[in-house]
């Protein structure tokens, strides 16, 4: 079996983004494990940084033991996530301890700052990782980083691999997702339960077979050669 690594900009997008994914690969007996670059502690209509930093995390560990996802969050506040090699350190040494068959992240093709940071923090950790005079450990070459399906990451995104869901796969990102109050009441002005449940049915019917529901990644074409081959399906020994 697998490790996957799932690296968001923030808690609460690896669940969103990947939930329904991440649960199906668990109950094939993969091991997943969310990465999140901030706390995603911005935004709340009452709360302060810091009082919202505590729900977050607590929501953000009840979200992902539903999923039966392990959890760890890099100490970053919501909006400040730099590149920098601090934080590709970080990542580069979660690879070489984990060894992940695979890493999905955001595209670059993002409105928040958050989000194209992890494209690039992730991409370059990936660089270090295998660079056998760098760091502590050994050499781990990622093998594969893919895309997730995000509504703020849209500029030239076009998945080209789905990957088939079902009910239980649903209900269980559903309830993971739903720890997080912004998710349940959507003051962001965002209705993420709305969109995301139409989505992944839209992802379903497009794959070109019978899916109840699909969960879209891309391989971006600049990644290594292997993106050149049209997948239309995920496979992880």
């Amino acid at each position: 079996m697998s490790t996957v690594i799932i690296v968001g900009g923030h808690s609460g997008d690896e669940e969103i983004m990947t939930g329904a994914l991440a649960h199906r690969l668990v109950r094939e007996g993969h091991t997943v494990r969310f990465v999140s670059l901030t706390n995603g502690d911005g935004g709340h209509p009452t709360l302060s940084r810091s009082e919202y930093a505590i729900q977050k995390e607590r929501e953000s560990a009840e979200a992902a033991a539903v999923i039966g996802a392990e959890r760890v969050l890099y100490p970053a506040s919501s909006g400040s996530l730099e590149i920098s090699l601090e934080v590709q350190e970080f990542l580069a040494k979660e690879f070489r301890t984990y060894k992940p068959s695979l890493v999905i992240t955001h595209w670059r093709g993002s409105i928040h700052r958050d989000h194209v940071a992890a494209y690039y923090n992730v991409k370059y950790a990936v660089m270090l990782a295998a660079k056998s005079e760098y760091g502590e450990g050994e050499p781990y070459k990622v093998p594969e980083v893919l895309y997730a399906d995000n509504i703020e990451d849209p500029k030239d995104y076009t998945p080209n691999i789905i990957v088939e869901t079902d009910e239980s796969d649903e209900r269980a990102w559903l309830e993971s997702c739903s720890k997080y109050e912004f998710f349940r009441t959507a003051f962001y002005d965002f209705d993420y339960n709305r969109y995301y449940t139409g989505l992944h049915l839209m992802r379903g019917q497009m794959s070109g077979k019978k899916y109840n529901y699909g969960c879209a990644l891309m391989r971006d074409a600049g990644y290594s050669y292997l993106a050149t081959q049209e997948l239309r399906t995920l496979e992880l020994k």
